[in-house]
């Protein structure tokens, strides 16, 4: 009966594979910018840091701090970002 399903399985498994590297590339990402200095930590992040990342060229992490701190929409967040 599950023979046919071997294929589903298969694409099921490696998608949620794709899925949790992601996730992790993500975390080590930030993890390094924030060993580097470059980020603070989000409870630490002021609006002066999201500031400096913009103009410094770091204008999607500007865009997922402010998010992550003023808990607003995409939308909202890329309008302010690009006001800066």
């Amino acid at each position: 009966m599950f023979e046919h399903w071997n294929g589903l399985f298969f694409i099921i498994g490696f998608g949620v594979l794709l899925v949790a590297a992601s996730e992790l590339s993500a975390y080590f990402r930030e993890s390094i910018l924030i060993k580097k200095g470059i980020l603070k930590s989000v409870k630490n992040t002021t609006e002066e840091d999201i500031v400096w990342l913009k103009k410094n060229g770091y204008s999607v992490w500007a865009l997922k701090r402010y998010r992550q701190c003023n808990d607003v929409s995409l939308k909202e967040a890329k309008k302010y970002i690009e006001a800066l």
